[in-house]
């Protein structure tokens, strides 16, 4: 008899911890990257740099990071 219960609760608790670890997660909402966008904006870079760096001019564009 009470191996029956503690067979009987251990079961019980198994179940009941496979139900919860089964709980749906949301996932994150998709970020949309505009990649035309950023194509210009590096094309755009590209173009200051070249046009800084032909004329020999020591202006700082803020093409690198420090």
């Amino acid at each position: 008899m009470k191996y029956k219960f503690i067979k009987g609760l251990c079961l019980s608790c198994i179940a009941v911890w496979a139900v919860s670890c089964n709980e749906k997660k949301e996932e994150p909402a998709a970020v949309v990257v505009d990649k035309e966008q950023i194509k210009k904006d590096i094309q755009a870079r590209e173009d200051e740099f070249a046009s800084v760096y032909n004329a020999g001019e020591m202006k700082s564009i803020g093409y690198y990071a420090d």
